[in-house]
């Protein structure tokens, strides 16, 4: 029956429905009339159907943008926290056709929105701004939108020195990559990436290439802590070309060597000793304020650095607790590193007889 009523009345029956925007829209499904009709023209709704929770649900499904197209063109207003359900969901073809609506833009460039707390950026008064929760959610290509879409009198631009916070914050590479390359002069303003540094490298996974770009593009001064933080993350290449730009000093080289043997970073370790010695005494005492260590570093520093180790060091009871062989500690006893009786209990404790007897018939009084 419907179907088959002229269209210019059928036209006139939809426009008289008295129904949110929402509901209209889903009758475009009834046929191929309806669905002409509907989304074809615009319609007058009451104000109060233009706004409200009714809209939640729509901004979580996978709306189309020439849906999406058809409420604005409706006047549907969205609120602050649809759009960034959008931005959640990582919608940048739907954000950028409601560039072409005043409604939309006016929303979403609020100032009222757009405000970070001077004590706690990440407080409430914070989470509706829409461009914190594109960091937030790691929408890089939505940031660059919201950056761009002006120069002028954009209140997103205000304050982006928050922006990298927040990007460290929730450990997003890609997007303090993105502030950096695109955005570095506004983020820095007052050195923040500089005063940041230590905290991107410690906390970012995988942030080596980063940091290589920001010291060959002199975006960062090369410090004692980036420097420690190269060796805690294991980045060795980077911890190498960072030498070979920046000399240490003799308290620096120290600095590291304690580092690298409290973490053992064997290869950081061999390059330090390699291209500046450190005192024997030194060394030692270095290793004797170990508490603990593992057979491979144990190994490597028994293999390669006996010569720098002074005798009195406890190194065999060392090795007698981690295991090491028999072989290894009969050449540390005829190496004259110290033992005593308190070494020979432990062996007796561990049933080793071989090395029992080994101890007793060297032990010097």
């Amino acid at each position: 029956m419907i179907q088959s009523l002229p269209d210019e009345l059928l036209s006139e029956i939809i426009k008289h429905i008295d129904v949110l925007p929402v509901h209209l829209y889903s009758l475009r499904m009834i046929n191929k009339k309806f669905f002409h009709i509907i989304t074809q023209n615009t319609f007058t709704f009451d104000p109060s159907y233009l706004s409200g929770k009714s809209y939640y649900e729509l901004c979580r499904t996978k709306l189309s943008v020439d849906s999406f197209d058809w409420y604005l063109k409706n006047k549907v207003q969205l609120s602050i926290p649809q759009i960034c359900l959008f931005i959640k969901h990582n919608r940048v073809d739907i954000l950028k056709r409601g560039f072409h609506y005043k409604q939309f833009l006016d929303t979403l460039f609020n100032r009222f929105y757009i405000h970070f707390g001077d004590e706690d950026i990440f407080s409430l008064s914070s989470s509706e701004n829409p461009i914190t929760i594109a960091v937030m959610y790691n929408r890089v290509e939505i940031v660059d939108l919201l950056l761009e879409s002006s120069i002028h009198g954009n209140p997103f631009r205000k304050y982006m020195c928050y922006l990298l916070d927040a990007a460290i914050k929730h450990n997003h590479k890609n997007m303090i990559k993105y502030l950096l390359v695109h955005q570095y002069s506004h983020i820095n303003k007052n050195n923040d990436f500089q005063l940041k540094s230590h905290k991107i490298i410690h906390r970012i996974p995988n942030c080596e290439d980063l940091f290589f770009y920001c010291i060959e593009t002199k975006k960062i001064v090369l410090t004692n802590s980036i420097l420690s933080g190269t060796i805690t993350m294991n980045y060795f290449d980077l911890f190498v070309y960072c030498l070979q730009k920046r000399t240490l000093t003799k308290n620096g080289h120290s600095q590291f060597i304690v580092q690298t043997i409290q973490e053992e970073r064997i290869k950081f370790l061999d390059h330090l000793l390699q291209i500046y010695d450190v005192d024997n005494e030194l060394f030692t005492e270095y290793l004797r304020a170990k508490k603990r260590f593992s057979n491979e570093f144990l190994l490597h520093i028994i293999n390669n650095y006996l010569h720098k180790i002074k005798r009195s060091i406890n190194l065999i009871q060392i090795c007698i607790q981690n295991g090491i062989s028999n072989e290894i500690l009969f050449k540390l006893v005829d190496l004259n590193f110290n033992y005593g009786y308190e070494e020979i209990h432990w062996v007796v404790g561990e049933r080793n007889l071989n090395l029992l007897k080994y101890l007793v018939n060297h032990m010097v009084e």
